[in-house]
């Protein structure tokens, strides 16, 4: 069926279901399309009402109270109005948005039909209230009639309908509360007219409605009429046409089928004679194509027995015809297009573009013969040289490539020897040794580069003359028939010659040289080589020094140290005298190399490898063991011999060392041992040796000490220690104790220095004085540092939450915290975490690591006082007691001693240096302490003489937290001084 028609239909059938029921939109549509129709009168409807009670007013005096009305009754006409013009432009058939306008509309009009309402209602109320009695009803009668005119002329729908109708109850309403009750019979007569108005008006809104549906519906079903009466003709019209056409058709078949039959006797007959003369043909051409089967037969054999593939490529109907070569290049007879898409993805890609090069000048006509190699891909880890040679063999009028023929071979093995070949010559010109062939007769064919480079001489001053011509040895003469002898014999010599170069200079040379026999089993040529000896001399002596010698310091390295002692004790086995080894390490060395830099450090272990070396001239061997360690070997018959050149050694050693004009000050231990008195063998000796140098940095340094029995158990118990103390702070056996300070002034405890405190599962408690200089020593001293420090925090936190007053705690800081950078840092982090206030924490340092690096301790003491945390130096009097430093440094309290203050009562000495650090420190602003404080009279000198602040035994033992915090609450429950204990 046509189109058109389908399309008529359709809509035939659409407009039959919307005939069935109409929708509310296009109800509401039609709705306000008749609004729009009638707004004109309903306009002059409501004008004329306005007019009417205009006059009324006028009639009885009261023009002025018409005004108003007249203005909203001129508005909601001109509203009307404007409401009747925007319908039909807001609801034509091409509006983008009718929902949307049908809503928008209907709103409007709501909104003006209920300004009508309100406004009327009561304006006709007040002129009823203000006109005389007669006039009521004629007022009541036109009020209703308003309404109801109004309602006809706009089309009202229910709800606009009953707010208009709903005027005269305004009216009424309106009336009674104004003038008061109305007449009663007024009352009456509303009554009945509402009776028959409104009952009216609802069968008007009522038929109305229905009205429009049929109408609706009536003019739906007169498009659908017209629209299936339009579709009926042009379908009867189409049918008719195509009888006509069949019937056309029909008669002119049976025409040609008459031809037709004609036609197929005649060409029966032809082809009968035709199928003769075809038979004679098939024969002969079947003779020639055996003949041809059988030819291209032996032509493929011949093919595949030379390892090569045929290939015919038809460009104008992009066609190739290839004989089998690997499956990879696809069948015999194959498009092109389909076998370049096909190679293009397996051809190596260094290869692609200079193939496509190549074949693409030779379809243009640019180059009669093309030869391709290329790589192509035939499996995962392989891939096959491929060789292809074409030539153009057709050309068109136009002089274009029409056909190429070619052939296909695999060259990999080719590309191999290549290869090897590329490489053996790369190899040849490009080795250091000196390469050449000689013929049976010793006479040189080639010679590689470096023999040149080597010799001096060129190539062509050296072929064609024989090699022992050419060669400057001494006596080459009897060398060369020792040479030809080997030769015969063995088929191969090798040798170092002293030869000369093309410029004079003679050098070592090793030569090697080779017979190369032939298939007859005799000698056709010799292969020769040979190596320039002069710089693998000079290396192998450096290599010799470096093996055996330090770098940095020119003295004998551990292996060559090594060497030299065992050589010792072997000779001291035969001679029967002894050996004394000294082990030396420089004090604190690590500590110099983060402070200093390793700049400096290698420097003065560059100056300490010079002393040592000046002060043992009568030593066997001076050597560098590592780092900082250093050792010597010599001969001791006796102890006292090996005593004095160690003090000797030592004083040479602490004296000041100048590096960029500065000076440092270090320090060395040695520890030595004797054989054959300690052992006979290196590494106990050497094991003795490092016992007795830790011992003697144990003791502090710049020391020496003998190996004994005793102390390898004690290092042994030194091991124990170590390990057991690295147990003790995983398992958290430290504790902090507490010991109280107390002013003198106020008579309180102020303050109380944490203490640490070991006490272990099966030995009890270990004093202090016992595992902390291994703490120091082992580099444990950072963590137990940190813990006695966060625990000290948290205790002196604590105390302040429980209002036992602003407790200031002491920790003391080791030598070996003090130099880490970080010091700042974890004590910043643990006062956040703790949220104690800075000036609750005194930190203490002793004399010696406060002038180890004055420079780095002055910064850090620097940042760590405008943290607000005071410093404090422990055991005043016992170190450096420099006043240069008191100045120099943040100190906020000197600590005195307690070697001073346990005579001070009885030793003039003590109480002369007590008074003086005591008055030294009140001079500076410092307050001072005093510690070990443990008689009545050791309290007496210190108050009488204005100490500060005292701890000891009389006022307290070091006291556990819980026992701490009892003394507190003492405290704080007593006013005055605390009672001191004995």
């Amino acid at each position: 069926m046509h189109q058109h028609n389908i399309d008529k239909s359709a809509h035939s059938l659409h407009l039959m279901s919307a005939m069935a029921r109409p929708k509310s939109l296009e109800i509401r549509r039609e709705q306000l399309m008749r609004v729009s129709q009638m707004a004109p009168y309903a306009a002059l409807s409501l004008v004329g009402i306005a007019l009417s009670l205009t006059v009324i007013f006028s009639v009885y005096g009261q023009p002025g109270q018409s005004f108003g009305f007249v203005f909203l009754a001129l508005a909601e006409a001109i509203l009307v109005m404007f409401l009747g013009r925007l319908i039909p432009h807001r609801l034509g058939d091409d509006s983008p948005n009718l929902p949307k306008n049908i809503a928008t509309l209907t709103v409007l009009f709501s909104s003006i039909i209920v300004a009508i309402a309100i406004t009327y209602g009561p304006v006709a109320a007040y002129a009823a209230h203000t006109t005389p009695e007669y006039w009521e009803h004629n007022l009541t009668l036109m009020s209703f009639g308003g309404a109801c005119l109004l309602a006809y002329f706009l089309g009202i729908w229910l709800t606009p309908f009953v707010l208009l109708l709903v005027i005269p109850l305004l009216w009424v309403a309106t009336s009674s509360f104004a003038g008061g009750q109305l007449d009663s019979s007024l009352m009456t007569q509303t009554a009945i007219i509402s009776g028959f108005v409104y009952p009216l008006a609802g069968l008007w809104f009522i038929s109305s409605g229905r009205y429009l549906i049929q109408k609706l519906q009536f003019q739906k079903l007169i498009d659908y009429q017209e629209n299936a009466r339009s579709a009926a003709d042009e379908l009867n019209t189409k049918l008719a046409h195509e009888i006509a056409q069949r019937e056309l058709v029909e008669y002119e078949l049976r025409d040609t089928q008459k031809d037709l039959e004609n036609i197929i006797l005649d060409r029966t007959e032809a082809l009968t004679e035709t199928n003769r003369a075809l038979n004679q043909q098939i024969k002969l051409r079947k003779n020639i194509s055996d003949a041809l089967v059988k030819s291209q037969s032996r032509l493929s054999q011949a093919i595949e027995a030379t390892g090569l593939a045929l290939w015919d490529w038809d460009i104008p109907t992009d066609s190739v015809y290839q004989s089998y070569f690997h499956p990879i290049f696809g069948p015999r007879e194959i498009s092109a297009t389909e076998f370049f898409r096909r190679i293009q993805n397996l051809v190596h890609p260094d290869d692609l573009e200079k193939a496509s090069r190549q074949i693409t000048n030779c379809v243009k006509g640019l180059i009669e013969r093309c030869r391709l190699q290329y790589r192509i891909k035939i499996d995962e880890n392989n891939w096959m040289w491929v060789e292809d040679c074409g030539k153009v063999v057709n050309t068109d009028s136009q002089g274009r490539v029409t056909r190429i023929l070619g052939t296909r071979r695999d060259i990999t093995l080719d590309q191999k020897r290549e290869e090897q070949l590329r490489l053996a010559k790369s190899v040849f010109d490009h080795t250091s040794e000196g390469i050449f062939a000689l013929d049976s007769e010793l006479r040189f064919l080639t010679i590689n580069n470096a023999f040149q480079h080597i010799t001096g001489f060129s190539a062509d001053e050296i072929i064609g003359k024989s090699l022992e011509d050419f060669s400057k040895s001494p006596n080459k003469e009897k060398v060369f028939s020792l040479i030809r002898e080997e030769l015969v014999l063995k088929g191969s010599w090798q040798g170092e010659l002293y030869e000369k170069r093309k410029n004079g200079d003679y050098y070592s040379q090793w030569l090697h040289l080779k017979a190369i026999i032939d298939n007859d089993g005799k000698i056709s040529h010799y292969a020769g080589l040979f190596s320039d000896l002069t710089e693998r001399k000079e290396t192998n002596e450096k290599l010799h020094y470096l093996l055996n010698y330090d770098d940095l310091t020119g003295l004998a390295n551990r292996v060559l140290f090594k060497d030299r002692l065992h050589k010792r004790l072997r000779k001291m086995r035969e001679n029967g005298d002894k050996v004394a080894l000294l082990m030396i390490d420089v004090d604190r060395f690590r500590q110099i190399n983060e402070s200093l830099g390793h700049d400096i450090g290698d420097e003065l272990l560059k100056q300490v490898a010079l002393r040592i070396s000046d002060n043992s001239q009568d030593a066997d061997t001076v050597a560098r063991l590592g780092s900082d360690e250093f050792a010597i070997i010599m001969t001791a018959n006796n102890r006292v011999q090996v005593a004095k050149f160690c003090e000797i050694l030592l004083d040479a050693l602490k004296t000041p060392y100048i590096v960029d004009s500065q000076e440092y000050f270090i320090s060395t231990s040695i520890g030595i041992t004797q054989a054959p008195d300690n052992g006979r063998e290196i590494q106990s000796l050497m094991q003795q040796a490092n016992t007795a140098v830790r011992q003697a940095k144990y003791l502090g340094g710049n020391t020496y000490e003998f190996y004994s029995r005793m102390l390898q158990n004690l290092s042994s118990r030194r091991l124990s220690m170590e390990s057991e103390l690295r147990k003790a702070v995983q398992r958290n056996q430290l504790e902090v104790y507490y010991q109280p300070k107390v002013s003198l002034k106020a008579g309180r405890i102020t303050g109380a220095e944490a203490l640490v405190r070991w006490r272990h599962p099966e030995l009890g408690m270990i004093s202090p004085t016992d595992f902390v200089p291994v703490a120091e020593e082992s580099g444990l001293i950072m963590s137990i540092g940190e813990t006695v420090l966060h625990t000290a925090c948290t205790q002196a936190r604590i105390w302040n939450d429980m209002g036992l007053g602003n407790l200031k705690v002491s920790v003391n800081v080791s030598a070996y915290q003090l130099r880490q950078a970080n010091l700042p840092l974890v004590v910043r982090d643990v006062l956040k975490s703790t949220e104690l206030s800075p000036d609750q924490l005194d930190l203490e340092l002793t004399e010696s690591a406060l002038m180890e690096n004055a420079s780095h301790t002055q910064a850090m003491l620097n940042r760590l006082r405008n943290m607000g945390i005071s410093i404090t130096i422990d055991d005043f009097g016992t170190g450096y007691s420099s006043l240069a430093y008191l100045k120099r440094f943040p100190i906020s309290a000197l600590k005195i001693d307690r070697m001073f203050i346990s005579d001070v009562h009885q030793n003039a000495d003590d109480a002369s240096i007590t008074k003086a650090i005591i008055l030294l420190a009140n001079s500076l602003n410092l307050e001072v302490i005093a510690e070990g404080v443990e008689l009545q009279e050791h309290l007496d000198f210190l108050t009488a003489h204005n100490c500060n602040t005292i701890q000891g035994f009389l006022v307290a033992r070091p006291l556990e937290a819980a026992d701490m915090t009892v003394q507190l609450q003492r405290q704080a429950q007593k006013s005055g001084a605390i009672p001191f204990s004995s």
